[in-house]
């Protein structure tokens, strides 16, 4: 069922960091509203300070993905196939991400099956992204699995795999984009 995530700014959200996949997931339909300022920006991270301590944030829309069997289709996730994303909505709107940190995310489910700091799979041009940070992950930093949806000022250290990463027919447009390795 559709639901919708309010997170007020300032407010700081630890995973468990288990042995299985740690991750907060936005399905398809869902809405988050995360936003954070600049003086009190909401911060997602694992339980400690060490790259891959959780899984990360995974956003689910209802976007065009090029990978589908059909036009509009949906495709399971690679790293979770339960998760379900992709279809024929390009202004879909999945919520708000602003004033945002991803800390310490990133996990390897199997080869070539990854959780990112910020994983966007089929986010449609209706979701804001605009100033989120991504610190110390495993895998990539950010990464669109198809999807339109367009995102400024986004930032990006010390991340061990790719920075910003795009496949299944990514169409959106990021303006502000600065990665930083260690």
């Amino acid at each position: 069922t559709p639901g919708t995530l309010t997170i007020q700014a300032g407010t700081v959200l630890k995973g468990a960091g288990s042995a299985t996949a740690d991750y907060l997931v936005v399905n398809p339909g869902s809405r988050i509203y995360a936003e954070g300022n600049p003086d009190a920006p909401i911060i997602f991270t694992g339980p400690t300070e060490t790259s891959g301590s959780w899984a990360g944030v995974f956003i689910a829309g209802r976007a065009v993905v090029n990978t589908a069997g059909t036009p509009g289709g949906t495709v399971p996730f690679e790293a979770d196939p339960a998760i379900i994303f992709g279809g024929n909505l390009p202004n879909d709107n999945s919520g708000t991400l602003r004033c945002v940190q991803i800390r310490h995310a990133g996990r390897t489910i199997a080869p070539n099956a990854e959780l990112n700091c910020l994983t966007l799979g089929g986010v449609g041009a209706g979701t804001t992204l605009e100033y989120i940070q991504c610190h110390n992950g495993t895998d990539d930093a950010f990464e669109w699995f198809g999807g339109t949806v367009n995102g400024k000022w986004l930032v990006n250290y010390a991340t061990v795999d790719d920075m910003f990463d795009t496949d299944f027919g990514y169409q959106g447009k990021n303006q502000w984009v600065l990665g930083i390795s260690n």
